[in-house]
């Protein structure tokens, strides 16, 4: 009998908190021109765009055997198994239980930036 593969699961765990909202500058280059300018965004939206990204990538490789979800820290909402066993783990939300990566996950995180 064949072995089954293992599997991958990666945890993107993402603070919300309140200082997320603080403001950053980042100089990125113009993929057309080449000019480098700076932008400004908040850590929130500038650590959501890097976790964007790798949810993207495992979408557009296919593999059933890569695995996400996300975890949300520093929310006001608390859902997690922990808490609920053992206590001592609010504030922490599992926003997105790990399944294989999805176009939901990726709507999910882009929603996040109104948070």
């Amino acid at each position: 009998m064949a072995e089954r593969a293992g599997y991958t699961v990666t945890m993107f765990l993402i603070d919300v908190s309140p200082s997320m909202g603080k403001m950053r500058e980042e100089e990125v280059v113009d993929g057309l021109t080449g000019d480098v300018r700076t932008i400004e965004t908040t850590n929130l939206e500038w650590s959501l765009q890097f976790v964007k990204l790798k949810i993207q990538e495992m979408i557009y490789n296919g593999r059933k055997t890569d695995q996400c979800g996300v975890i949300l820290f520093g929310s006001e909402e608390t859902n997690n198994v922990i808490n609920d066993s053992d206590g001592g783990y609010e504030h922490v939300n599992e926003y997105i239980p790990h399944r294989t990566a999805q176009r939901l996950h990726l709507g999910k995180v882009i929603s996040l930036t109104g948070f």
